[in-house]
């Protein structure tokens, strides 16, 4: 793990708190307690990143809100978008121009443009998804 940050702002003139993230300065951000990166981490601002989320190893978050307990997987990608409370994106998949509800889960190799995914539902491993809206059953 390469960083965990306490609760704060963060912006292009906390130089500070750019290095305890481990990365280069990244623009304006939000960030709740207990904010856990690993290696290679990409982040890109504005951001908002609840309270004990984890950003994996090769992640790239971009213009994003990360509401709490949220995991964004190894080598991820999650741009323009929301990921409610205990969502998980897994790794490798992309997530753009989308919300996750509280408690998803988007399985490894997925990719969702323009989607709405209702709480608590699966989105499988491998699937595309472009303007889609699902709600659980």
């Amino acid at each position: 793990m390469l960083g965990l940050l306490e609760t704060g702002i963060v912006d292009n003139r906390s130089v500070k708190e750019h290095r305890l993230l481990g990365i280069d300065p990244f623009g304006p951000a939000i960030v709740g307690k207990g904010l856990e990166l690993e290696a290679d981490v990409r982040l890109s601002g504005p951001l908002y990143l609840g309270a004990n989320v984890r950003i994996e190893r090769g992640a790239t978050v971009e213009g994003a809100c990360l509401y709490d307990r949220a995991v964004v997987g190894s080598g991820a990608t999650v741009r323009q978008s929301i990921v409610f409370e205990d969502a998980r994106v897994g790794r490798g998949s992309e997530i753009v121009e989308s919300v996750l509800s509280r408690g998803c889960t988007v399985e490894e190799d997925a990719h969702l443009f323009g989607s709405i995914i209702g709480d608590g539902t699966t989105v499988k491993a491998h699937s595309r998804l472009e303007g889609a809206s699902i709600a659980p059953p």
